[in-house]
Parts: C-alpha cells; sequence; structure tokens
C-alpha cells in the first residue's frame, strides 16, 4: 500500500502534526510506503525506511497564514501530480480538511471551521482602532473561507474520519458529510514518554511555585493568543478556592490572561511560564490539569495529562473528554462556562489530593489508548477503501 499523507506539519511536538507522525512512522514501520507532503518534519520521519519527503517550503515574505495556506494548497497538489509522473501514485491521499487543492481520499477533521464559526467568543478588551477593526475583518473572513473550503474537501472525500463523537456529528450536522461516510477514530497517547511520579521524585516546578504543605498545584498548557481555550474560567473559579497554585504553559505574547490574573488577585498564586520543551516533566508534577476550552476537536494534551497520572477537569466541548470518567481520572463539567463545576472540582482537588496510588490508577485508565491501536483502526478504513468494501 502506497499512502500519501499531507498536512502542513509533520511535528511530534504540534498537535495535529503529532497525530499524523504518530499515523505516517507506524505505517512506515509495518512496511507500507509513505510519501509525506509537508512544510515540515522532523524526528525519526526524515529520511525513515519506507518514506519520502515531498517538502512545500513556504516563502518567509508571505504575510498571513491565509496566504501561507494557499500557497500551500497548491503547491502540494503539484507535488501529489508529480507523483504520478514517477510511477509514485499513491493509492490512498489522507488530508486534514481543507489544505490542499487535491481532492483527499481520507479526510481527517482535526479542526471544523463550519462549526468553529458559530461558537461566540467573549470580548477580550482589545482596542478599536482601525488596526483592530482590520483584524476582525481578517479573522472574519478566514473564518467564513476555511469553513466554505473544508465543506468541499470533507464533502469530495471517500471518508471522513473525526477524532471524537462530537466531531462526527459536526461533520454530519455542520459540514453536510453522509453519515455512512463518517468514522470515528481517536488518537492515541505515548504512555513511554507521559509517566506519572512515584514515590520521593523531586518535584522542582512545585517548589518554583512554591507549594506549601496542604496546597495543591494545577496546570494549564495551551495556546493564551485568544480566548478558545478558557482559561479564564480556570482564575474566576481560583478566587472561590484557596490552597491551588497554578502553572500556565503557553506563549503570552499579545495575551490578555497575564493581565486578567493581576486584576483578580492572583499574581501570586498564578504563573505564567511562557512556552516550555519539558511540558511532560512540568505535567506530572501537578495535582490536577485544568482545560476547559470552548472547542477542540481532541486536545492530546488531555490524555497525555491522564498518561501522567494527573486528573483532568474538561468540559464535553473537548473530544478527548470520552476518555475522562467523573470521579475516576478526572471531573466533567457540564458545559465549557460551567463556573460552578469548575469550582467544585478544585475544591475536591485541594480535600483530597493526589496519593501515588491515584496517579497509577489515573494512568492506567488510558494505557489501551495506544497510537498501534490507532494505527490498526486506520488500516482497516484504508482496506475497506482500496478493496471496494466501501467507507
Amino acid at each position: 500500500m502506497r499512502v500519501a499523507i499531507v498536512t502542513h506539519r509533520l511535528l511530534r511536538t504540534d498537535g495535529q502534526g503529532k497525530i499524523n507522525y504518530e499515523l505516517a512512522l507506524r505505517l512506515a514501520e509495518r512496511g507500507q510506503t509513505v510519501e509525506l507532503v509537508s512544510s515540515e518534519l522532523d524526528g525519526p520521519l526524515k529520511g525513515a525506511a519506507n518514506t519520502s519527503w515531498h517538502a512545500v517550503p513556504l516563502p518567509g515574505w508571505l504575510p498571513t497564514q491565509l496566504l501561507r495556506n494557499q500557497w500551500f494548497a497548491f503547491g502540494s497538489r503539484r507535488r501529489l501530480r508529480a507523483m504520478r509522473k514517477v510511477g509514485k501514485r499513491p493509492d490512498l491521499i489522507v488530508v486534514n480538511g481543507g489544505i490542499t487543492y487535491h481532492r483527499a481520499d481520507v479526510n481527517i477533521a482535526m479542526f471544523v471551521h463550519s462549526y468553529w464559526k458559530t461558537v461566540e467568543l467573549p470580548e477580550d478588551g482589545a482596542g478599536r482602532g482601525v488596526g483592530s477593526w482590520v483584524q476582525q475583518v481578517y479573522h472574519r473572513f478566514y473564518a467564513w473561507f476555511n469553513a466554505v473550503w473544508e465543506k468541499r474537501a470533507f464533502r469530495r472525500a471517500s471518508a471522513s474520519v473525526g477524532l471524537a463523537g462530537l466531531v462526527e456529528d459536526q461533520l454530519r450536522r455542520c459540514v453536510g458529510v453522509p453519515t455512512k461516510r463518517v468514522h470515528v477514530i481517536e488518537p492515541g497517547v505515548d504512555g513511554e514518554h507521559f509517566q506519572a511520579l512515584t514515590e520521593g521524585e523531586a518535584t522542582p516546578l512545585r517548589e518554583e511555585m512554591g507549594v506549601a504543605a496542604g496546597e495543591r498545584l494545577g496546570i494549564f498548557v495551551g495556546d493564551l493568543g485568544s480566548r478558545r481555550k478558557n482559561l479564564e474560567l480556570v482564575l474566576k473559579a481560583m478566587t472561590e478556592v484557596d490552597g491551588v497554585r497554578l502553572a500556565v504553559v503557553g506563549g503570552t505574547t499579545r495575551s490578555v490572561y497575564p493581565g486578567m490574573a493581576e486584576s483578580m488577585g492572583l499574581s501570586e498564586r498564578v504563573r505564567f511560564l511562557g512556552r516550555r520543551s519539558d511540558v511532560a516533566e512540568l505535567v506530572r508534577q501537578a495535582d490536577v490539569f485544568c482545560f476547559p476550552s470552548r472547542y477542540d476537536p481532541w486536545a492530546l494534551v488531555v490524555t497525555e495529562a491522564l498518561a501522567s497520572g494527573v486528573p483532568v477537569v474538561v468540559g464535553p466541548e473537548v473530544g478527548a473528554s470520552a476518555a475522562v470518567e467523573d470521579g475516576v481520572n478526572g471531573h466533567l463539567l457540564a458545559h465549557a462556562e460551567d463556573l460552578e463545576g469548575m469550582t467544585a472540582a478544585l475544591r475536591r482537588v485541594v480535600e483530597d489530593g493526589l496519593s501515588v496510588e491515584r496517579r497509577r490508577a489515573v494512568r492506567a485508565s488510558v494505557m489501551e489508548r495506544t497510537w498501534d491501536r490507532m494505527t490498526d483502526e486506520y488500516e482497516a478504513l484504508f482496506d475497506r477503501l482500496l478493496t471496494g468494501g466501501g467507507a
């Protein structure tokens, strides 16, 4: 089987890129031929057996993400067409939404813009000058264009894959993909890289955060440049609950959250750590992982926190909430704006603490969610398509 995987980035440190990366790596290890079409590639996939990389370089002078995406869309189509000329025509082409002008056989929904443009975010307090107005117009056009583009891409594909049940529903309702052509294949989790804290291990983050005896440490990891990840819900809950400190991982450029934490009187208890490369080491030292995102088709950080032995507070708008059992390995919010639920969850964390035994149990809850299992499901889908068994 020759499979072409088309995506902007094939990086293990990138959410969408990581899912494609793990799929490509395992297909190649199983003897399949994998043609990689991307702008970025790193790690073991670079030069790996059974793989070829067809790079689509992005010029540094392109000023917006919209233009960069268009460059990639045309460039990836050229790469795919060129494969046919040299006898490397793929049996299957796998893409992610509307990212290429070449038809896909399997389209994996890493994000559903047709749904996302219906979600209302709170005002971020930004200025109302000409620059701000232009930016708002651009973002609205960007969301509209992506929604139109992805509808065409998903509808043309032989099969569409949602990362969770909520994405399957959005593909049917918001995009119009027929039910028989929609499948759910959940991502895996790296149980070797993400490990639970053991008895007597050093916890430098807790020391850095000044966590005292009887206090708990929460952690949040995500994009702070927009309001989608909903950090404000955690901050609001912290004003009602003593005994919790919060480590926040993510770039703070143009973020409203540092100022918001200060205005709430949380400067001493909340620390913004910026972008970090040691996220796995940071997460495992926490007592709870807070992730009340307003929309995430999956969110690998949720299952990675669970694999690290850390309970998660999450709402149904996050696909990975399917891996969370309330009161067992985390706390389920009623919805993304559930302040009462978030406050209650933090209070339980303060009261209960997190023993080594509980960490082990939380980790065990996701250990069956392997990347190999995910790859098995994709291979089964590919086989059905290639043998004429239908999607």
